[in-house]
C-alpha cells in the first residue's frame, strides 16, 4: 500500500530531472503514476498492453471503471500496439492524434511538443516498473545504447522500481 506513495515521493524529487514518464500498464497503480506525473507537470505516455477482457472492454465491467478510464485518458499520448488497441481507444473518445500506433514499442516520430528543450539540455527518461526479465529490460538497455549513439542531446535513462530477479550483469 505504501509503494505508490513512495513512488510519488521519488517522482517529486526527480521532477526537474525527468522529461517524460512512460507508464506501461492500465492498472490502478499505473493510473496513480499517471495522475502524480500530471500533477507534477510531467508529460505521460501510457501503453495499452492488452485488448478485450484485459483491455478497455474488460475494464468497463469493473467498479469505478469511469474513473479508471478518465485516469487513462490523462496521458499525453497512448501507445496502441495493435489496430484493436487503437479501436478500443477510439471507443472511449481518446484523441486519435494522441494515439501512437506502433508494434509493442515507442514511435520514433516526434510527439507533439510541449516546449522546446535548450540545445544543451539532456533528455531524461524514467522506466517505472518491476525489474524482471520478462519486462524486456535487456532490450531496453540495448535500445538505449542505440538512442545514445544517435541522439542530438545527452540522454539519460533511470530505473525506478522493485529489484526483481535480474541477472547481476543486467543490474550493473
Amino acid at each position: 500500500l505504501l509503494s505508490p506513495f513512495g513512488l510519488a515521493r521519488h517522482l517529486w524529487c526527480l521532477r526537474t530531472q525527468v522529461d517524460i514518464v512512460h507508464v506501461h500498464n492500465i492498472s490502478w497503480f499505473g493510473a496513480f503514476v499517471s495522475l502524480v506525473a500530471k500533477i507534477l507537470g510531467l508529460p505521460v505516455v501510457n501503453k495499452l498492453p492488452n485488448i478485450g477482457e484485459r483491455g478497455i472492454p474488460g475494464m468497463r465491467r469493473h467498479r469505478f471503471s469511469a474513473l479508471r478510464i478518465a485516469l487513462l485518458k490523462v496521458a499525453d499520448a497512448i501507445v496502441a500496439i495493435t489496430p484493436e488497441s487503437a479501436t478500443e481507444l477510439a471507443s472511449i473518445h481518446y484523441p486519435p492524434e494522441q494515439t501512437l500506433q506502433v508494434s509493442n514499442g515507442i514511435s520514433l516520430l516526434p510527439m507533439p511538443a510541449r516546449g522546446v528543450a535548450p540545445a544543451a539540455a539532456a533528455v531524461n527518461v524514467v522506466y517505472v516498473g518491476r525489474m524482471v526479465s520478462h519486462k524486456g529490460l535487456e532490450d531496453l538497455i540495448h535500445a538505449w545504447q542505440w538512442v545514445q549513439n544517435r541522439a542530438r542531446h545527452p540522454a539519460r535513462l533511470r530505473f525506478i522500481g522493485e529489484r526483481g530477479r535480474l541477472d547481476p550483469k543486467l543490474q550493473r
